[in-house]
């Protein structure tokens, strides 16, 4: 019977050679990855994202918003208006509104009633407009603003 095959020899590593080159004289193993240094503030700019529209400069449109909302600030409430006005105006008992930037959106549960603004409320007594904290009503030409 034939004799088995001897196994094979495990191969070892080479040893390690000398160096002999000066570190001076060696190129870098690997290159330096450098992180960049900060940017003072002044030189950063805000990321911004794209606007689908430009930007526009406010409109006249919108001063004068503000400016009839101020008008409307000054308007006498129910209750500042004299005594005789006061008694003449229908009574208005207000169950719950809805405010909308889009005014058709828009309305009050007035006297059991669900209107918009230019409805008439009652006999001489219109809706005038809906802001956020008020509304505005005209009543035979005196204008005045009420509660929610």
């Amino acid at each position: 019977a034939p004799a088995p095959a001897p196994a094979p020899a495990i191969a070892q590593p080479p040893a390690p050679a000398q160096e002999t080159t000066p570190e001076s004289a060696r190129p870098p193993l690997k290159a330096e990855r450098k992180t960049p240094e900060p940017k003072p503030a002044e030189e950063v700019a805000p990321k911004t994202a794209k606007a689908s529209k430009p930007t526009e400069k406010p409109s006249e449109r919108s001063t004068e918003k503000v400016t009839a909302q101020s008008d409307d600030a000054s308007l006498p409430t129910l209750r500042e208006l004299p005594d005789a006005m006061r008694a003449q105006v229908p009574a208005l008992t207000v169950a719950g509104f809805i405010y909308s930037p889009a005014k058709a959106d828009r309305s009050v549960l007035i006297n059991n009633r669900l209107l918009r603004e230019g409805d008439e409320v009652a006999p001489g007594l219109r809706l005038e407009k809906m802001t956020q904290q008020w509304m505005v009503l005209d009543y035979r030409g005196t204008r005045f603003r009420h509660g929610y």
